[in-house]
């Protein structure tokens, strides 16, 4: 088994693309005055592969010549700047858990591209939209995806921001560590490849090295704003970015050991991981600093 090491960024592309808008929205969204709405088309790292970026209703063909879009194509100031006229008071991140229609579990799932699973929710005095991207691969004489954010309107929240980081935090750094443990017990006794186990140790030690930093790095290190995001959430973001080890063939979900009882426990410490990872994303990317009291107080 190769080992991904000759690979580009590891974090998820279209799940860093959903951290971006949140954050960077936040941060507009708390003090329009500051300045300009923030452009990441041409700028930010998580929007450079895209071909075509929209933003429309849910009942538009997204990606039809004839669509009538909400805020010009392949911009993401225009959305900002209507959001914040229209007095949205924040954005927060939703991932769709579980099995989706198409019958993969949810962690090989994340293999493929195209998912409709990472989902923006806007919140309104009154009212809430969740904005569904729908993605199009890129033609022949294409070179990026193109993705389609659809509003849809909802009279109830379908997540809040979290009321403290404590459990995240401890919830994820035990699930590191344990996926840590075996990988260098099952490489000391042989039971696995030892190309494999030794790369994802090291992506295991790197991202429980970002837990004490005080400048602490995301996958995609533009994926937050400099400003708007207390340290602890920064760290939230960038430990569990750092610790993103899922996706198809020679990935951490997709080792084989040859000891029965190793590959069950790989299995389950597996889900262990994945669970905090995706639980953890949320929270530090919903933890904008301005939203409440509790988180980063310390």
């Amino acid at each position: 088994m190769l080992a991904p090491s000759f690979w580009g960024k590891i974090f998820h592309g279209e799940l860093a693309q959903a951290i971006a808008l949140v954050a960077y929205g936040n941060r507009f969204l708390h003090d329009s005055g500051q300045g300009p709405a923030p452009e990441l088309w041409g700028s930010n790292s998580t929007v450079r592969n895209l071909q075509v970026l929209r933003f429309t209703d849910a009942d538009q063909f997204a990606f039809a010549r004839d669509a009538i879009l909400l805020t010009p194509q392949n911009q993401t100031a225009p959305w900002f700047q209507d959001l914040s006229q229209r007095q949205a008071r924040r954005l927060l991140l939703y991932v769709v858990r579980g099995t989706l229609k198409h019958g993969l579990p949810e962690i090989v799932a994340t293999a493929f591209a195209g998912s409709n699973r990472w989902i923006i929710q806007a919140d309104f005095q009154d009212r809430f939209e969740l904005w569904v991207p729908s993605w199009l691969p890129p033609g022949l004489e294409e070179k990026g995806w193109s993705v389609a954010y659809r509003r849809q309107i909802v009279e109830k929240p379908v997540i809040k921001p979290p009321e403290s980081l404590d459990s995240y935090e401890k919830e994820l750094m035990d699930a590191i560590r344990a996926n840590r443990d075996f990988a260098s017990k099952a490489l000391h006794e042989r039971k696995g490849p030892p190309d494999g186990l030794g790369y994802f140790i090291k992506m295991f030690e790197k991202a429980l090295g970002l837990a004490n930093s005080a400048d602490p790095e995301p996958s995609y290190p533009d994926m937050i704003p400099q400003t708007g995001y207390p340290v602890r959430s920064r760290r939230l973001i960038a430990v569990a970015s750092n610790a993103w080890v899922f996706g198809g063939m020679s990935w951490w979900n997709d080792i084989f050991f040859n000891d029965e009882s190793c590959q069950d426990e790989h299995s389950r410490l597996v889900a262990q991981l994945y669970n905090a990872v995706i639980e953890d994303l949320l929270a530090g990317t919903n933890s904008f600093e301005t939203q409440f009291s509790s988180v980063g107080a310390r």
